[in-house]
């Protein structure tokens, strides 16, 4: 699993690994204990496992109950066709262990040995990919659970979260390629983590800076990510520009927390849009939808430069950071207090349910593990 002398860039994280599979630490069945199965993955299973003070020695920063990942060598070795790959994820596990990014699961450890379980399962030779135990599970099933986000001041943290990683991902010359609901777990701080890293590709050489970003060309293994969350062009184009994708996603998954259903891709990127530089429709669908309470304007300005039809003019996932929706400081929100009465003198709507939360935001303390959690989200 050698990278090749002069790689090229876009390639799966299994292909810039500069290691092999075989090479991985040896996890001793005895060093662990499963207390239950947490859920079935393509590969594998996942357990909620305890370490024995063994175990946490010999990886420091280990907690003594974890989430493990149990792949089956065989399958993994054989492999599947399609753009998620097992050995990506457990190659992207082992980078990102290095790299520990922010808000991302941390990775404990990567490594071979003898699998635990019923059946053909029990002694059966695996890999294990070993992560933060999520307590709190799927921000997906609270979202079913809910219907809406009722705390509109949890969506900025929210949103803070998810992107401050995946700015960090791309930094570092990293795409998802597969953000989701789905793959946004919530631990017990009420804190989000993006997982699932089998569709990840490197798109420039690590320490590239800003380099250009390599294209990706469309294949006939399958369109990328989820279908909701999929930005136009990976109908349309040769090739993407997988960072923009992930932007997209985000952007879909933001809308989808604040209304609680998925965008109408058919009502809000017509054909004669392909080339604009924002969501020019979506202020128009959500007066026709009568949502419009659930999106304020400023919440509506970023969502209409995070889902631009044109990826070229779609904003980064830097940029939207910087958006006086999710800075919330004092003096944005006087900003767009201005914005929101002349919103209001347009006939777009009469609450100002989002700057209420920008107001409120101000007073809730820093983002991130200290002054901020999804508490009120999740509750």
């Amino acid at each position: 699993m050698a990278p090749a002398p002069q790689l090229r860039y876009p390639c799966s994280l299994e292909a810039a690994a500069d290691y092999h599979l075989n090479d991985l630490d040896t996890l001793d069945p005895s060093s662990w204990r499963k207390v239950k199965t947490l859920g079935e993955a393509i590969f594998g299973k996942v357990y909620l496992a305890q370490a024995t003070p063994e175990l946490q020695k010999k990886y420091p920063g280990l907690p003594e109950v974890f989430a493990l990942k149990q792949m089956s060598r065989e399958a993994v070795s054989a492999g599947r066709p399609g753009l998620e790959s097992a050995r990506n994820e457990l190659c992207a596990g082992r980078r990102l262990q290095k790299l520990g990014l922010p808000c991302l699961a941390p990775i404990y450890f990567v490594a071979q040995g003898l699998g635990k379980g019923k059946g053909s399962d029990s002694g059966e030779p695996s890999f294990f990919l070993a992560t933060e135990y999520c307590e709190l599970g799927e921000l997906f099933a609270h979202l079913q659970r809910l219907g809406s986000i009722q705390c509109q001041q949890a969506m900025p943290e929210a949103m803070w979260q998810l992107l401050t990683g995946v700015t960090a991902l791309h930094e570092a010359g990293i795409a998802h390629r597969d953000i989701s609901l789905e793959n946004l777990l919530v631990n017990g701080q009420g804190n989000i983590r993006l997982i699932d890293f089998g569709q990840a590709l490197s798109v420039r050489a690590p320490g590239a800076g800003d380099a250009r970003e390599a294209r990706v060309p469309q294949t006939l293994l399958g369109l990328p990510g989820k279908e909701h969350y999929r930005a136009p062009e990976v109908y349309k184009a040769s090739s993407y520009l997988s960072t923009k994708l992930d932007v997209f996603a985000c952007g879909v998954l933001l809308y989808t927390l604040a209304v609680g259903m998925y965008p109408p891709r058919d009502k809000l990127f017509p054909p004669e849009d392909v080339q604009a530089d924002r969501c020019r429709a979506l202020s128009s669908y959500l007066r026709s939808s009568k949502l419009q309470d659930r999106i304020g304007p400023a919440m509506l300005d970023l969502l209409e430069q995070m889902m631009a039809p044109n990826p070229q003019k779609r904003m980064t996932a830097a940029e939207a950071l910087e958006h006086p929706w999710m800075k919330g400081t004092v003096d944005n929100y006087m900003e767009l207090l201005d914005d929101e009465m002349e919103m209001e003198n347009q006939g777009f709507g009469e609450t100002s349910s989002s700057l209420r939360a920008v107001e409120d935001f101000t007073t809730c303390g820093a983002h991130g593990y200290v002054g901020g959690s999804l508490d009120g989200m999740i509750a």
